[in-house]
């Protein structure tokens, strides 16, 4: 057996091309601090791992750091890979491909090398090549041999959002092609796992510990560009045919009636091709393959071919069971992706809302078809038994003869009278109605108070960990104690929390009245919901309940328009009718131009709705006791605050309760304040990767201002013109300077200030 650990303790390092050399407190502190500074990352044990929604056995996934990345691949773990760790290099904790590339944010490169004749020295020359100067880590895999030392290129990196990530990923594995290296391309999915280091009967490891984490954004810029183009050119082509679909479904719809087509079905999968199913399900597309939104595995299992649909993961809802028969036309996927199987449902939800002949849905024009055969057939009979056969099939002339008191000419006038009746829109005027709806006209009424009116929709913007949910609760409470509503009309939908949230909210909220829903407890789904709100209205039952959604994601698709669109269309009505509706949802991960969240989904939620909030919170400081947010009103239709200002204690271990109690509502002058801070505090979030180039340029011995300015420039920290700005702004809060005789500013970090040496040597000019 061949073992050979090169970073262990006491171990050689006589390859300085590749090794720390340096020994020094400096190197060592520095390096200290770089990976005490690195974020968590997700991590689990075994293939089997998940938390993910909905599997049997689900466990909390566990998160691990660079420093213990680096401790496993010096001191291996020795065990069988279905027990192995494993990471995947996002802090946000999921196993979906699809939540990683949307909501994760990555600070790791890395590739599966299966096939290595050539040996990890070779592997390691060409990483120094590729990337000179930047950390990474080498090892062998568990089944790594002497004559195939497969192995993991693990590379820390600036932080990448989870789209660019991947296409990140796909440049670094095209690299490692041009070199003749041929990597595992399974290595590009977001949640693909990647297994830490586990000593096999072969072990070895190449290491450079020294430098900086790699910034592809900036030595890797042209190809990025290029790789985006092709992207932006992908999602074109997805789109065009898109839109090719919608110009076929507006083609279909040019149909007068029914008897083109045989049958709902027939009709459903002429306008709808099983493409668009899939992609309106939420799938990813490449090619002709789709991958299901909640895959672990990553890959496009699904492929489609003769307008039909067939997976091979048994993890798909569209599985037929991995024998090649039975794929899913459009209206067969239909009925699983959006009715669990029930093709009653589906059939009356296509009729209802999805095949539209001309400009009406197709139960509708059904409907019409029916009823004008029926007074077809109704007036044939009439003539059949009243009429002489001569004039039988013409309604214009009279019959020679007539009977007494059964004139023909009466009955159809009547006909006519009663058709023209039908068409008159004056059936449809209020103006009667005026004081019956008067009565029924709500008051306004804050549930929470000074935000959501009683009889609106008003949707509560905020990105996860805001405290949201917290504010929410609490003002739901203030308002049942101080008499504005009742706490037995209102209803908090619980869709975004753990069981022992759930459990502990729901403990706290039942001694005030208010009932909590959770889906899949007690019969409640989240996705009979608008049926739901359709009963209540049916019923005539709306006035007065209010309805709260956490979070607005679980109960609809914020990025289809259409989906959304019919969404808010029930909403509204449940609202016309009385009823109150408040929904929270968040923001997107990307800022605006002046650095405020931005709301995320279409913009259909916000035109429907009544009133719309933005919060935005100030980030926690080590050794904040308390969290500040600033709710920011962005449309009203009633006399609600602009802005509002709510803080909250985050001392940890802390019950729920006591969390409630720490609310404190803050005073318009208060605002002011707190907005400068939190600005303050996300224009540092925003300088901080520039600010660390800068503290490393100092700490390194790079001091006097002009070749800071340079130094910094060349580490990535941007123009010379931006690295000035960020040097003022932030000085006397994280360096200072001295100024020495030529006038020069010789800078220091905060905490470090100069020596009297430093002091007289700058002053003197040395």
């Amino acid at each position: 057996m061949t073992f050979t650990n090169e970073n262990a303790p006491n171990a050689g390092r006589h390859e300085a091309n590749f090794e720390t050399t340096n020994d020094s407190n400096t190197i060592q502190d520095q390096v200290t601090s770089q990976a005490d500074s690195m974020p968590l990352f997700c991590s689990g044990f075994g293939q089997f791992h998940t938390n993910e929604p909905g599997k049997k056995t689900r466990k909390p996934y566990t998160q691990i750091n660079l420093e213990e990345i680096r401790n496993l691949v010096d001191e291996p773990q020795q065990i069988d890979k279905s027990e192995a760790q494993w990471l995947i290099p996002s802090t946000f904790l999921s196993r979906t491909f699809k939540e990683q590339e949307v909501k994760g944010e990555f600070h790791l490169l890395w590739a599966d090398i299966d096939e290595n004749p050539n040996g990890i020295h070779a592997i390691a020359k060409i990483i120094e090549d590729m990337i000179p100067g930047y950390n990474f880590e080498i090892y062998t895999s568990k089944s790594a041999t002497e004559a195939n030392q497969k192995c993991r290129i693990l590379i820390p990196s600036k932080p990448l959002i989870g789209s660019d990530w991947v296409l990140v990923q796909e440049m670094l594995n095209d690299k490692l092609e041009a070199y003749g290296i041929q990597p595992d391309r399974t290595s590009e999915g977001a949640a693909q796992l990647c297994y830490l280091s586990n000593r096999g009967e072969f072990y070895k490891t190449k290491s450079k510990r020294d430098g900086l984490s790699f910034d592809p954004m900036r030595e890797w810029a042209d190809l990025f560009q290029i790789k985006c183009e092709k992207e932006t050119a992908r999602i074109a082509g997805l789109e065009r045919r898109k839109s090719e679909a919608k110009s076929q479904r507006e083609a279909f719809n040019s149909y007068s009636g029914t008897d083109d087509f045989p049958s709902l079905i027939d009709a459903f999968n002429a306008a709808y091709t099983v493409q668009d199913i899939l992609l309106q399900a939420g799938y990813d597309q490449k090619g002709d393959s789709f991958r299901h939104p909640n895959s672990e595995s990553g890959s496009f299992s699904a492929s489609v071919k003769n307008d039909r649909v067939h997976s091979l993961s048994s993890n798909d809802p569209l599985y037929t069971g991995g024998s090649g028969g039975g794929a899913h036309d459009a209206f067969s996927a239909f009925i699983v992706l959006f009715h669990d199987g029930d093709r009653d449902a589906a059939l009356k939800d296509a009729g209802d809302n999805w095949v539209m002949i001309g400009s009406d849905y197709w139960n509708k024009v059904k409907q019409h078809e029916y009823v004008q055969q029926r007074e077809e057939t109704q007036h044939e009979d009439i003539w059949n038994q009243g009429a002489h056969p001569e004039y039988a099939s013409s309604y214009d002339e009279q019959p020679a003869k007539e009977e007494e008191g059964d004139s023909t000419e009466s009955r159809f006038d009547n006909d006519e009278d009663e058709e023209k009746e039908l068409f008159s829109l004056k059936r449809f005027d209020i103006t009667g109605n005026v004081d019956a709806m008067r009565q029924k006209t709500l008051d306004d009424v804050f549930v929470l108070d000074g935000i959501a009116l009683l009889g609106q929709i008003t949707v509560l913007y905020a990105s996860p960990n805001t405290g949201k949910t917290l504010l929410t609760i609490k003002m739901l409470i203030d308002s049942v104690k101080e008499g504005r509503i009742n706490g037995e009309s209102v209803f908090y939908i619980n869709a975004d929390d753990t069981h022992n949230g759930m459990i502990t909210k729901a403990d706290i909220i039942k001694s005030y009245g208010i009932k909590m829903l959770v889906p899949d407890h007690n019969g409640f789904k989240a996705k009979d919901f608008v049926k739901h709100l359709n009963q209540l209205i049916k019923d005539g039952t709306s006035r007065g309940v209010i309805v709260v959604l956490d979070t607005l994601k679980k109960f609809s698709d914020l990025m289809d328009k259409r989906v959304i669109s019919q969404f808010m269309t029930v909403a509204r009505s449940f609202i016309s009718h009385g009823g109150t509706l408040i929904m929270l949802a968040h923001t997107n991960k990307r800022r605006d131009a002046e650095n405020k969240p931005i709301a995320g989904g279409t913009s259909d939620v916000i035109d429907d709705a009544d009133c719309a909030y933005i919060i935005d919170a100030k980030p926690a400081a080590l050794g904040d006791t308390r969290k500040t947010v600033i709710f920011e009103n962005t449309k009203n239709r009633g006399n609600v605050e602009r802005e509002l200002c709510f803080s909250y204690s985050i001392q940890p271990n802390q019950i729920y309760s006591s969390l409630l109690i720490s609310v404190e509502k803050h005073t318009q002058a208060d605002i002011q304040g707190a907005k400068k801070e939190v600005e303050a505090a996300k224009a540092f979030e925003k300088d901080l990767p520039i600010i660390e180039i800068i503290q490393e340029a100092i700490n390194s011995g790079t001091t006097k201002k002009t070749e800071l300015v340079r130094e910094v420039n060349n580490n990535g920290g941007g123009s010379h013109q931006k690295i000035r700005s960020i040097l003022d702004r932030y000085t006397s809060k994280e360096w200072g300077f001295i100024t020495d005789a030529h006038n020069t500013k010789i800078y220091h970090l905060i905490g470090k200030t100069a020596t009297a040496e430093e002091y007289i040597n700058a002053t003197e000019g040395y």
